[in-house]
Order: structure tokens, then sequence, then C-alpha cells
């Protein structure tokens, strides 16, 4: 359920907070995925599909929606293209060239990259090589994509926001829930905030989890939202089943689901806060 306290509004259904499909395939096609990079083959790769494939699990590892196989309308489309030149009898040196496309296959940017390696690693197409090219390249592609999002992002409005660490969550939950949550509040038109002043909203974050008879684990997470005197503005609640073990880890998809679902009501609980109180007014309830 998603809940505002505090400020008179009734509890309201959370529309699938943590519904993925097959996180591999069909990553682009959950309900409400609406962006995301399709990963195309790399061409002048000996494994071309492999690398794509790697690819799309390092950027769904960098908290992207990812995949190789599957996309949707919005979806962005990273291409590549691959040289290799020998260095001397044993080693390669390998250069790919990954550009990032909108989905109407306008560029957003593209970035160079240059790696040495064995050189029967590269003509085998070697699993390990071709997920340490991917590894390396991702976060350069999530920065594309971050730029991207930024320059499309809403002008923000209302009070700043500070989201703090969410100390609680089991695995890299702490700090990957905080980046999914900016990620989607930004996208909302949000101003984030790194310091507290005295119109600022504070939003902590806390989870929950069962213990695992089943197989499966019941996930609570809540949102609160503290004003600089540490009254109470609000909270939301979700709640959602996941395989057993499957947060202990890296949170990935999970951590974007949840603050995807979140993200609005938050946006909501913030704008009826800037219209109780005018920035800057503090105590004035």
């Amino acid at each position: 359920m998603l809940c505002f306290a505090g400020i008179g509004a009734a509890c309201q259904p959370l529309p699938q907070p943590f519904q993925p499909a097959d996180k591999d395939a069909n990553a682009l096609l959950w309900p409400g995925a609406r962006t995301g990079i399709v990963v195309k083959e790399i061409t002048g790769a000996p494994a071309p599909r492999a690398l794509a494939g790697e690819m799309a699990r390092a950027l769904r590892e960098a908290e992207i929606v990812a995949s190789a196989t599957a996309g949707n309308r919005q979806s962005f489309l990273l291409f590549a293209s691959a040289t290799v030149a020998p260095l001397d009898a044993m080693r390669d040196e390998i250069r790919i060239s990954w550009r990032l496309n909108d989905s109407r296959g306008r560029p957003v940017g593209e970035f160079k990259q240059t790696a040495q390696a064995l050189n029967p690693a590269w003509k085998l197409g070697a699993a390990p090589l071709l997920r340490a090219l991917a590894k390396k390249a991702a976060p350069e592609i999530a920065r594309l994509l971050a730029e991207e999002d930024a320059r499309l992002a809403p002008t923000a409005t209302g009070p700043s926001v500070v989201i703090l660490p969410v100390d609680d969550a089991p695995g890299d939950g702490r700090d990957s829930l905080v980046r999914a949550m900016a990620f989607h509040l930004r996208k909302a038109g949000v101003r984030l905030s790194e310091e507290i002043t005295d119109d600022s909203l504070v939003l902590l974050g806390s989870v929950r989890l069962s213990a695992a008879p089943s197989g499966t684990q019941r996930v609570a997470i809540t949102w609160t939202a503290i004003d600089a005197e540490g009254a109470e503005v609000g909270t939301i609640t979700q709640n959602a089943r996941v395989p057993a073990g499957a947060l202990d880890g890296p949170w990935g998809e999970w951590a974007h689901a949840a603050a995807k679902a979140a993200a609005s009501g938050v946006a909501e609980l913030i704008e009826r806060q800037a219209r109780r109180r005018p920035a800057g007014a503090v105590g004035g309830r």
C-alpha cells in the first residue's frame, strides 16, 4: 500500500513495486519499464551476441534496466563496433566504439574503449575477457544515460530534498536505494541537495525482511519525510514478496523497481508540503 501520513490523504494501491519478469531476457518488458537500454550485437567482435549480453548484464549490475534481446518503444539503443590490432606475438589491442542513441535514433553520446588482451582470448571470445570489457565500459555508458536524463528532466521546484542512506537495508541496498530514488525523483522534477537547510525535507528509508521458510521473503520498505525541525511530513510504505536471498547482494533492478514505484508518491508529498508552507518559512504549520 502507498500511504501519506500527516497530510490527510488516504492509502492507495501501490502499482506493482517488485514485479520483474525474467531479469536477463525481458527486463525492458516489465510493466512500467518506460526506458532502459537495448544492447545491439557488437560488429567486429568474434562473439558479437555474447559481448552484447555481457554489456547488458554489466549495465544491470550498474542499476540500469538493460537487455540484449528485448526492448520497448522508449528504449535507448547501444551500438558498438570493435577492431583489433596486434601489439606483439602474444598481445592484441582491442578498440571498441560504443554509441548510445535515443529511441528515435538520435545520437546521445559516444565512448571509445581501448584494452589489451592475449590474442587467443579475443579471437576465441573468451567469457572472462568479454565480461571484463563490459564491466569497464558500463560506467561510461551509465554516465551518458544519466547526462541525457538530467538534460530532459523537468525543472526542479519546491523544497530541496536530502536522501539519507538506508542503513538497515541488506546487501548494497543502503546506497543503491538512495541512488535509485535520487534518479527517479530528479525525473519527477524534485530538487535534491546534499546539505540540510531550513527549508529542506529529509527522506529516510527503512527496510524490513521476513524469514524465508517457503523460498520467498516479504519485504517492507518505508520512506518517511521529515522537515528541518524533525517533524514528520509524510510516510510511504511498500510491501512485496521477493525470492529468498534476492536482496542479500546487489539490489540492481529491485532498487529501481521500488524507487520508481515510490517516487511519484514522494513527489506528491513534497508538492503538498510546499503548498502548505512556502519555501523558506520555518515552523509555519
